[in-house]
């Protein structure tokens, strides 16, 4: 989907695929709806941080929210993921 509006080469999945990543453990992995809570987290919190920062430091925040995510709540947002 993302070939009709980008350009096609090999590594094009791997942005989309690492934020797919973060936004399936910040909601917990195995619970739909923390997953679609932490997706829309994660949405507003790059789209803050590409508004007032600059936009190469967003998926590094990102990683900083997930780190964070992980050590307060390593069960998800809601801490209903598969660790509990």
């Amino acid at each position: 989907m993302v070939a009709q509006t980008f350009v096609v080469y090999p590594q094009m999945g791997l942005p989309f695929t690492v934020t797919a990543f973060c936004v399936v453990v910040l909601g917990g992995m195995g619970y739909v709806p923390g997953t679609l809570f932490g997706g829309v987290i994660l949405g507003v919190f790059e789209s803050l941080a590409t508004t007032y920062l600059t936009a190469g430091l967003s998926l590094v925040l990102t990683f900083l929210l997930l780190l964070v995510m992980l050590i307060l709540r390593p069960g998800g947002v809601f801490g209903k993921g598969a660790l509990e």
